[in-house]
């Protein structure tokens, strides 16, 4: 099966967990009280549309759905863990993801994937290096 269809199939087969609420008065009657979308190891990058086909799976997951907020299993760009990727390229992936995320309203909690941080900055003194950067990109309270 080729990776996109396998994403496109999981994306589809996941749409949302819901977890139901119990109520006191009719137990009987379970009602969803959250519902929460999860993406996982989306390593997104600028090729092959990939970025519009994967905002159009990300619509159509949530589409209906009355999503209260995704869940971001890590994994978000491409890679920034190879040994020859530069500066740019960190910033290219990451403008990706960005532009990717963004096409959503909804509040995104992630987790930071192992090809998420740039291991390979200048010196470890760089912004852009390791977790803290990524934990910035990804508006997390702290690493």
């Amino acid at each position: 099966m080729k990776r996109r269809n396998f994403i496109q199939s999981a994306i589809a087969l996941s749409g949302a967990a819901t977890l139901p609420s119990v109520s006191a008065a009719s137990p009987d009657k379970l009602k969803p009280s959250l519902t929460v979308a999860h993406i996982t190891d989306v390593h997104i990058r600028d090729k092959e549309d990939i970025p519009e086909r994967a905002k159009r799976y990300l619509f159509e997951a949530l589409k209906n759905k009355n999503i209260n907020f995704i869940l971001n299993g890590g994994d978000s760009i491409f890679d920034a863990s190879y040994d020859d990727v530069t500066k740019e390229m960190v910033l290219e992936q990451w403008a990706v993801w960005d532009k990717f995320i963004g096409s959503t309203q909804l509040e995104v909690f992630s987790c930071i994937g192992n090809h998420d941080p740039w291991w390979k900055a200048p010196s470890d003194k760089d912004e852009m290096y390791g977790v803290s950067y990524v934990a910035k990109r990804l508006k997390m309270p702290n690493k």
